[in-house]
């Protein structure tokens, strides 16, 4: 998330913090611009959000990740600025049709998470497009989703939302 000084409307627009005070159409009613980073194959935009940053045009507010980006260690994460809040995730996951034979599964786990751990690799596509890889078990991405479903049930009551 950023807070721009001038125009970064290029960065796209990002959630409000639960309870923040935020209309329908997204804009912020404090005059208050927050915008997230998408990502590219070259990484062009995670390079201007830098040259940005660097240049003071934009200020780092906070990311959104379990812990500070390598990227951008001097940004603090939401976590950090909201610790009594909770903060839903996004995640990239792999799938399989159920009945898939766990030693299958355990092997397709194993060489993701193998490839994906390996230093040059998780540097190239992960660290440098600002993502926090986690190769969790599926065990422990089953008690992931049932978390984050349960927070998300309580956002959204917070938030007076209805199921649509």
């Amino acid at each position: 998330m950023v807070l721009t000084t001038g125009d970064a409307r290029f960065l796209g627009s990002s959630a409000a913090f639960p309870g923040d005070n935020a209309n329908k159409s997204g804009d912020f009613t404090a005059g208050v611009e927050i915008s997230h980073m998408a990502e590219t194959q070259d990484n062009r935009i995670i390079g201007n959000f830098i040259a940005h940053l660097q240049a003071g045009t934009i200020r780092g507010l906070a990311v959104d990740a379990g812990k500070r980006s390598p990227l951008f260690p001097d940004i603090p994460t939401l976590k950090e600025l909201r610790p009594n809040v909770e903060l839903t995730q996004a995640d990239f996951s792999l799938w399989a049709p159920k009945g898939t034979p766990p030693a299958i599964i355990k092997k397709i786990r194993d060489d993701v998470a193998a490839i994906g751990n390996d230093p040059a690799f998780a540097q190239k596509n992960l660290i440098q497009r600002a993502l926090d890889p986690v190769f969790s078990t599926p065990a422990e991405f089953a008690q992931y989703l049932e978390r984050s479903r349960a927070q998300v049930d309580r956002t959204a009551q917070k938030a007076n939302l209805q199921p649509q």
